[in-house]
């Protein structure tokens, strides 16, 4: 599963997803969830030491570029579980 960027074919695309993923809080929300578990905004907010709005926001612009969803708690509570849609990002200069 990997994401490619190509510079070449679709510059305007591709320099949007790396302009989202050019905030450090971004890249270390994706960096969390790609190990396998499950996690809700207030668990991303906890282990990164960082505002659940804060992190609610960064989850969003994530979901809206494409790299991440969202997922409805099956045990009916309204908390969501964050998931990558990618595991890797290629950039094809």
């Amino acid at each position: 599963m990997s994401l490619v960027l190509n510079l070449q074919k679709e510059f305007e695309n591709s320099v949007e997803i790396l302009s989202i993923v050019s905030m450090e809080t971004r890249l270390k929300i994706l960096q969390l969830i790609n190990d396998g578990k499950d996690y809700t905004a207030k668990d991303i907010a906890s282990r990164l030491e960082v505002g659940i709005s804060n992190i609610s926001q960064q989850i969003q612009k994530l979901c809206d570029a494409g790299l991440v969803e969202k997922i409805k708690l099956k045990d009916g509570t309204r908390g969501k579980i964050v998931k990558p849609l990618w595991k890797e990002l290629k950039i094809l200069l």
